[in-house]
């Protein structure tokens, strides 16, 4: 995968990761087990990590193309309608 310039992005992968665990705990309909054991595991932190990298698109994709609307990359409405839901999409 390709190494990504954070400095760039409102968050580093540190901090994203840290606020998807966060939001994903407090949002996801799974029982909790099932949530602490996917977002612990090795392909859950291997999600998150790609999830990441399409913020950071996302991103870049409406601070280029649509810079008169609102970039909601990084912010919790932005990582609870990506991340979040994908996470809860593909948790087993």
């Amino acid at each position: 995968m390709k190494k990504i310039d954070e400095s760039k992005y409102p968050m580093t992968e540190e901090e994203f990761i840290k606020r998807v665990k966060e939001l994903y705990l407090e949002h996801s309909t799974w029982p909790m087990d099932i949530k602490l054991d996917y977002i612990n595991s090795k392909m859950g932190l291997e999600d998150m990590k790609h999830e990441y990298v399409n913020e950071c698109y996302d991103y870049d994709r409406y601070v280029n193309d649509y810079p008169e609307y609102p970039n909601l990359a990084f912010t919790d409405e932005g990582i609870l309608g990506t991340a979040v839901s994908t996470l809860d999409l593909i948790t087993e």
